[in-house]
């Protein structure tokens, strides 16, 4: 089954007819029962238990077509996944990283993805990285914000554009923190510097950076 799914991943019309036929609900089934867990290097563990994290996978960690990884520091250590969705970006770290220990944060306003951030935290023992639900803004925003969860992990967003809107059925709204980057990482991290900094939050980029420099 997980060899069927990994060729229709790397087929866009063959993906687009999956899920119109919604056989990626049954997939779905079958990865919480039986995970598609893979070994990275010999050194990184991780695990898909969604449809979606399987394209994810095979885009970032076994195609490495997603991050150029010539770009990473020399020794960096130190990293903050904003939009982490389950934490693939903070297995590739440490897999380049080379036996240096990562520390930093990852944070997701997705509940639903959460779980597998944390479970890749444990799995491959990062006592030093902190799994946070939130959206991002700067530090002046405090509370709550409306938050659009799909069905799809990845297409899931914090403003629905006219596309969207237009089928908003495919979206359930959730209320979800506000948290500033800068003063999260203060509190985790101390005076320590950001190595490596990794967004995907939507638009919501500039917030993070003015959070982060104020």
């Amino acid at each position: 089954m997980n060899q069927t799914i990994v060729r229709i991943s790397r087929s866009g019309l063959l993906r687009k007819t999956f899920r119109t036929l919604r056989f990626h609900r049954l997939y779905n089934r079958w990865l919480e029962r039986f995970p598609r867990t893979k070994v990275l290097g010999g050194d990184v563990v991780y695990r898909c238990r969604r449809t979606e994290s399987v394209s994810l996978a095979l885009e970032m960690l076994e195609g490495g077509n997603s991050y150029d990884v010539s770009l990473l520091p020399e020794n960096y250590s130190t990293f903050a996944d904003l939009g982490c969705n389950v934490g693939f970006f903070a297995c590739l770290l440490a897999h380049h990283a080379r036996g240096r220990r990562i520390s930093g944060i990852m944070v997701d306003a997705n509940p639903a993805v959460l779980g597998e951030a944390r479970w890749h935290v444990q799995k491959n023992q990062w006592p030093d990285v902190f799994v946070m639900e939130g959206l991002i803004g700067n530090n002046d925003q405090t509370g709550h914000a409306d938050f659009y969860v799909n069905e799809a992990d990845t297409c899931s967003m914090a403003e629905l554009g006219e596309a969207q809107a237009k089928d908003i059925k495919g979206f359930k709204k959730i209320t979800v923190p506000v948290i500033s980057f800068g003063r999260e990482w203060s509190h985790k991290m101390g005076n320590q510097r950001c190595h490596v900094l990794k967004m995907d939050i939507e638009g919501g980029e500039a917030e993070a950076i003015r959070g982060a420099t104020k």
